[in-house]
């Protein structure tokens, strides 16, 4: 219920959808081999950290995607 209502009041409730594949899109983007980036600047690569992914399924919940 809280979640619903933070959505009602933000406005965000027909957007979540969007939301929801950007959110995809740029977890699909840090945790895959494709982010090799951190590999060359000398940071570890953010699909070696749980936290990452908990935290994007955290927000796809928020969304309710």
């Amino acid at each position: 219920m809280l979640i619903f209502g933070l959505q009602d009041k933000l406005g965000i409730f027909h957007f979540s959808g969007y939301v929801g594949l950007f959110l995809l899109l740029v977890e699909f983007v840090l945790c895959s081999d494709v982010f090799l980036l951190a590999n060359h600047v000398g940071f570890a690569r953010a699909g070696s950290n749980p936290a990452v992914h908990v935290f994007f399924k955290f927000l796809l919940f928020l969304f309710n995607f």
